[in-house]
């Protein structure tokens, strides 16, 4: 959005890959009257948020796809807002990851409303994904420019400059360690989700979003500056 202030070329970069996605999604108490996305278009939430992602993630819904939020702001981290929920201060929130969220998603203390992504995570495939709710090309293009993140959530580059030779040496390497079944049992036992995402996608999926229209990116910019 700042392209100024940014000293590198993102596309220059050498992607080998990304050993997680980070799908973020708006949640609320299964007390609250909200008991789907679709409600939020009739009927406001309040909506506690601790930070960027879980304030930018309500003001860019509801200046995009024109939801409900009533954003309410001071709480300290994803813990914060989810005592917050349980203790009926706010009725929800968005933008945290569902990795944070999957005991009180599970355990049913949490109710999830979307998913922000294009694709669903396992055990959520009941629970729509924002992109089902935009009705034009535009609103389409400003939520993958916000959300497509989540997908390529910890993303690995080698320089600009890297021998090709070097790259694919560097992609198997990637391939075969997310693939490794001590790796796996490593991560298990650190509660990290392991979802490989192969560099090859990963630069499709950046060099997809840093083609979107300026006139679509200075869209989204007002709406955060307005948040």
């Amino acid at each position: 959005m700042k392209p100024a202030q940014v000293k590198y070329d993102v596309n220059a970069l050498h992607w080998i890959g990304s050993p997680a996605t980070e799908i973020m999604l708006c949640v609320t108490s299964p007390a609250s009257a909200i008991k789907n996305f679709g409600d939020l278009f009739q009927r406001e939430m309040i909506t506690g948020t601790a930070g960027t992602a879980t304030h930018d993630t309500p003001a860019i819904l509801n200046g995009v796809l024109g939801t409900k939020f009533k954003l309410v702001s001071g709480y300290k981290g994803s813990s914060g807002l989810q005592l917050a929920t349980e203790r009926s201060e706010v009725e929800g929130f968005c933008g945290v990851g569902y990795d944070s969220l999957r005991p009180s998603v599970v355990g049913g203390k949490l109710r999830t409303l979307v998913q922000l992504s294009s694709q669903k995570e396992a055990g959520l495939e009941e629970v729509p994904t924002v992109f089902q709710f935009a009705g034009t090309e535009e609103q389409r293009q400003v939520l993958r420019l916000m959300f497509v993140w989540g997908e390529i959530a910890r993303p690995i580059a080698a320089p600009p400059g890297t021998p090709g030779d070097r790259v694919s040496m560097l992609r198997r390497a990637f391939d075969d360690t997310v693939r490794d079944p001590l790796f796996r049992a490593d991560a298990s036992k650190a509660s990290l989700s392991v979802q490989p995402v192969p560099g090859t996608q990963v630069a499709a999926m950046i060099g997809d979003v840093y083609r979107t229209p300026r006139d679509i990116i200075d869209q989204a910019a007002a709406i955060l500056r307005t948040r």
